[in-house]
């Protein structure tokens, strides 16, 4: 909308970056012509646009923008003798911004582009944190570098000195949506050109295409300047390049005539070349090996995302802390029991902390550091991360990577360990490792799980609160790292001895000559005879080629199973496998794994929440899913007399209407 050209105007948008509905208040209007609509009722991820115009009348024209009671800020607009500006009263940190871009400098249109923003305040201080972690490193680099971009065919500009304040360069808002406001003090200077900007405001806005099919790219770029100054024999051959910055030349570069050429007329042209060079980084990454490389194969449009089951569930009808206990099972052979067990048992407690053990899927994890890159004249980000060579975060980008968005896709279970047993649980799958950091053992999944101490712990408090019991547990132990520490071999069996004492501990010891103990041979065992009137726990070594337990530990892989190193991502996809492993199966002793994994697709997506300041596990709606087509594909097979004997699940507690252990256990009194 244009307004006389003796008013200054705006137009005006305020965008909502929560993922609720939100009330924005546009008041105190002083000395104002047009006014913004108010109250303004936006929804999540909308936008609410407008037109404001100042009075005629002499004097300041303001106005008040308040998107809550912590949020509020006062809007100056001016020339001349007046000013335009945002004078914030109530601004926490990074949840709400504001944008006031000069408009076009060649003609009567409006004066400026007002872009307010409102949102969870989450982003800033990771970004912040990228920028403060390497921005020191990047400006050693160009003073001992240079860089050069290319302006034309004939023409190249060399930057050869980066003279900024890093403390200055600051993120005040951004969103996941994407939309993204800087303030910056930058000084570039080469031999032929000086150019100095202070109070540099930012707005970009990007699209990113979360299956990485298609390239990121910049959709939107506005500016604004507190002082801009341009010198140097350059002028001259930008002046010949361009009759538009030959006017803005002749008509005198000014802040507001500078930012607004930016924002209008050459806007085009600089997130056409942006996005070249973004496009031309993001192919040399798609095609070079690495971590982007393999995502972009994994990712498709037909990944589907599975979503929570509801649940409606009646009492239920089995004690599941003593399920084992009673007579018809105890007098059941290990070939004829349906246990009910847990997947990666111990990733209800993890850490924000890496472990030690690094999976080449995931090696990138390793590469990445809470510190500041070094300034010694190399490029912040190295060619190729590794742990010697990392990438740096800095401290808040780095927890938050670590401690919520690996955490959010690494969890598997929501109950701790005794928590499991009292829900009917028999079968536990850990994943152990020797830390050498504190000479200590851990859980894992990718991060620092719970201590394995802390795991003994829970289980010998459920078998002192049943000492008479026949609860028969096994505790699978495997992905871990003994192999590269020998000695601490006995040290775990040692462990294990301090917490749970020998007679409820069913061991069988390696036969002479042999590598590992038959477990298929147990399958005419009844659970009576091993439990002899005790609760008993046999720990199975699943690493028992790689190295040997001399007690305690039983050396062997335990139950078979599919074995396969390729992810499932659908139910369908799942069924199909462990279907045709299940019919193809002659061994007494078989385990169906019922868990799926997540697609780098829905990974994306899960983190995308988490920016908005939302808790998700990543994969808990997955496994709702999963866990509630279980009844169904166990029926499909056999149900009760079908040829399994365990079935793994992610989040124990999430499926149909009846619980997975009810499911499970139930099938051994039909």
């Amino acid at each position: 909308m244009a307004h006389p050209i003796d008013l200054t105007d705006a137009d005006m948008s305020i965008t909502n970056d929560w993922p609720q509905a939100i009330t924005v208040i546009v008041g105190n209007n002083d000395n104002m012509d047009d006014t913004f609509p108010s109250p303004a009722n936006i929804a999540s991820g909308s936008i609410a646009t407008g037109y404001v115009s100042a009075s005629s009348f002499p004097g300041q024209s303001s106005f008040a923008v308040t998107f809550s009671a912590s949020d509020k800020m006062t809007v100056d607009i001016g020339t001349g003798f007046y000013n335009t500006g945002t004078k914030p009263e109530s601004f926490p940190d990074g949840k709400a911004g504001a944008i006031l871009a000069p408009g076009t400098p060649f003609s009567t249109g409006v004066d400026f582009n007002f872009q307010f923003f409102d949102g969870p305040g989450i982003l800033p201080a990771l970004i912040n944190s990228a920028i403060q972690a390497n921005l020191p490193a990047l400006i050693a680099f160009i003073d001992a570098h240079g860089i050069t971009v290319k302006i034309s065919d004939t023409n190249v500009f060399k930057i050869t000195q980066l003279q900024i304040d890093p403390s200055a360069v600051v993120c005040t808002y951004a969103a996941a949506k994407g939309t993204i406001v800087g303030s910056e003090t930058i000084t570039n200077e080469t031999g032929d050109i000086n150019l100095s900007v202070s109070d540099c405001f930012i707005y970009l806005q990007a699209q990113v295409d979360t299956t990485l099919q298609t390239d990121p790219k910049v959709t939107a770029l506005q500016c604004s300047f507190g002082d801009f100054g341009l010198s140097g024999t350059i002028i001259t051959v930008l002046e010949a390049l361009s009759p538009l910055f030959a006017e803005l030349i002749k008509l005198g570069l000014t802040p507001y005539r500078a930012a607004g050429a930016i924002n209008t007329d050459f806007n085009v042209t600089i997130i056409s070349a942006i996005n070249s060079a973004i496009s031309a980084a993001f192919h040399s990454v798609k095609s070079s090996d690495g971590l982007l490389k393999g995502l972009v194969n994994s990712l498709g449009p037909d990944k589907s995302i599975i979503r929570p089951a509801t649940l409606s569930r009646s009492p239920k009808s089995i004690d599941l802390a003593n399920w084992m206990s009673a007579p018809q099972i105890q007098a059941l052979p290990l070939g004829q029991l349906k246990l009910p067990g847990t997947h990666d048992s111990a990733t209800y407690g993890l850490t924000d902390v890496l472990s030690q053990i690094s999976y080449d899927d995931i090696a990138l994890l390793w590469a990445l550091s809470n510190q500041s890159a070094p300034a010694n004249g190399n490029p912040p980000i190295p060619p190729k991360p590794s742990p010697e060579d990392p990438i740096y975060l800095g401290p808040e980008l780095y927890n938050f990577v670590m401690g919520t968005a690996v955490n959010s896709v690494s969890r598997t279970q929501d109950m701790n360990i005794l928590q499991q047993l009292q829900s009917g649980i028999r079968y536990f799958d850990f994943r152990v490792y020797f830390d050498s950091r504190d000479n200590t053992f851990y859980t894992q999944h990718a991060l620092r799980g719970p201590a394995f101490s802390d795991i003994l712990s829970q289980i010998q408090t459920f078998l002192t609160a049943n000492p008479s019991s026949g609860e028969l547990i096994f505790a699978y132990i495997s992905h871990t790292n003994l192999k590269s520490y020998p000695e601490q071999v006995p040290a775990l069996a040692k462990l294990v001895n301090s917490y749970i004492a020998p007679g409820n501990i069913y061991f069988q010891p390696t036969p002479v000559g042999g590598s590992s103990f038959d477990f298929q041979s147990l399958a005419g065992t009844t659970v009576r005879a091993i439990t002899a009137g005790a609760p008993k726990v046999m720990f199975l070594n699943g690493d028992c080629a790689q190295f040997a337990f001399a007690d305690t530990i039983t050396n062997t892989v335990g139950y078979a199973s599919l074995e396969s190193d390729n992810e499932r991502y659908t139910v369908s996809e799942m069924a199909s496998q462990e279907g045709e492993a299940l019919q193809a199966n002659t061994l007494p002793l078989w385990q169906v794994s019922w868990a799926l994994g997540a697609d780098t697709a829905t990974i994306v997506q899960n983190i995308l929440v988490l920016l908005t300041g939302e808790s998700q596990w990543c994969l808990q709606d997955i496994a709702a899913g999963a866990n509630a087509s279980l009844a169904g594909f166990l029926g499909q097979y056999g149900g009760a007399s079908g040829k399994f004997n365990l079935v793994t699940v992610d989040w124990l507690e999430l499926g149909g209407a009846t619980s997975v252990p009810e499911l499970i256990v139930g099938m051994n009194s039909k």
